[in-house]
């Protein structure tokens, strides 16, 4: 089967950054890491939320203004002995941009269906959202129940190995970004 197309920046922005107002990004790991993983690493913040941190100045296209987050921990109760934030497997972080636009990111540790990943983009004359990858489309449609035939994918590793594939291709001397070898639309 092929894989879905990989959403583009021209999918994701359809207007000029003046008209965007929103950006909401969830990212979800299948399971928390282990203890000593978390134990020095930063915390949910610095390895996991500033992916989307990042996300959230690429959509937008400009640096943030003001950054408030709120973390506390629900899954892993063995992590509330370290430090803030290395004691947070959830978290919530909102940011604000240029003219009040603003950016909202949800971060967890734990989704017990599998790896979560999800943007969506408001725009004043658009809304743009991308949805988890799956093994396969199908879908199932029985009296009990509509969904998706597969739970997401479980792991980032599974989930980008496509952009995996371009990237073991590239070196740093024959293409110093991997932007340049991602298609804009398939």
């Amino acid at each position: 089967m092929e894989s879905p197309p990989t959403p583009s920046r021209s999918h994701l922005v359809p207007c000029p950054h003046p008209l965007l107002l929103q950006v909401k990004l969830t990212s979800r790991d299948p399971a928390p890491p282990p203890f000593k993983y978390v134990k020095g690493g930063g915390g949910i913040f610095k390895d996991m939320a500033i992916h989307d941190l990042d996300m959230s100045r690429f959509l937008m296209g400009e640096e943030p203004q003001e950054i408030f987050a709120v973390g506390s921990c629900h899954i892993d109760k063995s992590i509330e002995v370290l430090e803030a934030p290395e004691s947070y497997d959830t978290a919530t972080i909102i940011v604000k941009y240029r003219e009040g636009r603003t950016a909202m990111i949800d971060v967890c540790r734990q989704a017990t269906y599998g790896y979560d990943q999800r943007a969506e983009v408001l725009g004043l004359e658009a809304m743009v959202m991308t949805e988890n990858l799956y093994p396969t489309m199908a879908k199932t449609f029985t009296a009990e129940r509509v969904g998706m035939a597969d739970l997401p994918y479980d792991f980032f590793m599974s989930r980008y190995i496509e952009a995996y594939k371009v990237k073991k291709r590239c070196d740093s001397d024959s293409c110093p970004t991997l932007a340049r070898l991602l298609p804009l639309e398939k």
